[in-house]
This record gives C-alpha cells, structure tokens and sequence, in this order.
C-alpha cells in the first residue's frame, strides 16, 4: 500500500494498515460547455436576425456547439422555435444549456453532419449558423 493513500490508515496496534468506513464521494460532471466566440458576437447577430427571422417560427440552427446561442437567442426571440443540430458527440452541452434555462421554445437537439448525403428532415422556415466555417 502507499504511504497517505486515502481511505486507509495505518493500525496502530500494529505496522499493517486497515480500511476504515468512508462515504462514497460522488463526482458531478457537467457536460456543459462554454465559447468566449458566442459570448461576445451574440449581441450584434442577436440585432441582425430580429429583424431577419421577424416573421419566422422555425428555426434550424446549423453546427449548435456548446448550445449557448440557441438559449440566448430563443430567449430574445420567444417567437421562434429553435432546434439545434450537431454531432452527436457535442449534444450532452447542448442538452446541458437547454435545461438550465428551463425554455420550451429550445428544442433537443438533432444530429446534422453537413457532409452527409442526408438531411433530417424537418419543416423550417429559417437556417442560423456561426462559427462554423473556421
């Protein structure tokens, strides 16, 4: 055994070490992610599709990353229906972001790689995407 490994201290009876009773620690891993980018450019995009999407209900957002500018802007636009869409591998900070803010017109997630011959299919009459093509 190492020398100061948790959980066990030496007996003092004797120079073997004993377990001793511990509560089990349990670790909280939050999925949700944080972009610098989308913190700072969503004022000036949120000021162009307010006028962009006025009369617009659904939107599909295209490459939804961490999941902060589906919030912000479904929070803005409580007219829209926002469905964000990304690799499946990104969609646990999305899921994160969208249950923190409690919003109903922020839709789970969708898989859409934009290099796939398919498309999910999906009624929308406006696209939003940023900081995709760097």
């Amino acid at each position: 055994m190492q020398r100061g490994r948790p959980g066990f201290v030496p007996d003092k009876k004797s120079s073997h070490r004993t377990s001793r009773t511990r509560t089990p620690r349990v670790l909280t891993v939050t999925m949700k992610q944080y972009s610098q980018a989308c913190e700072e450019n969503r004022g000036p995009i949120l000021a162009v599709i307010r006028e962009v999407f006025a009369n617009a209900h659904n939107i599909l957002e295209i490459g939804s990353g961490t999941g902060q500018h589906a919030v912000y802007f479904a929070r803005h636009l409580p007219h829209l229906t926002w469905r964000p869409s990304e690799l499946t591998e990104n969609h646990a900070s999305i899921q994160a972001w969208r249950k923190e803010s409690g919003l109903v017109n922020v839709l789970p997630p969708i898989e859409l790689d934009v290099t796939a011959s398919a498309w999910p299919d999906g009624a929308y009459d406006g696209l939003f995407s940023a900081n995709t093509t760097h």
